[in-house]
């Protein structure tokens, strides 16, 4: 009984440490911040696959708008990035760019992708 105790104590020490980096209200993307947040998740993180999941489905659902929407003004290379390419240009972009994160995350997504992948006049 004595060492079952013991392991409980050290489990309730240990597990305030283990908690990751994004918590469940993250998932509400009120910002950017929150969507940087959840794609950044840690493999280590107890939340790190219904992250993942979370973060590929907000992209594509954001592209697959911008692409319904039909006003088009990224000009995207071929090949095409893949999705976790465009993920982590946008995190990277997003280090860099601390002003957006406040805003939406569909808007800042796009600014991002206006930067990355910009149409030009030839």
């Amino acid at each position: 009984m004595r060492k079952s105790f013991g392991w409980v104590m050290t489990w309730a020490l240990l597990v305030p440490v283990a908690v990751g980096a994004v918590d469940t209200e993250d998932f509400q993307v009120k910002d950017a911040q929150d969507l940087v947040d959840v794609c950044t998740t840690p493999q280590t993180d107890p939340l790190y696959e219904p992250a993942m999941g979370f973060c590929h489905g907000y992209a594509v659902g954001a592209w697959q708008y911008y692409e319904a929407a039909g006003r088009k003004f990224l000009c995207v290379p071929t090949p095409r990035p893949s999705r976790r390419q465009a993920i982590d240009g946008f995190i990277d972009w997003a280090a860099k760019h601390s002003q957006y994160m406040q805003e939406g995350a569909v808007q800042t997504l796009f600014k991002y992708l206006a930067e990355a992948y910009p149409c030009t006049k030839e």
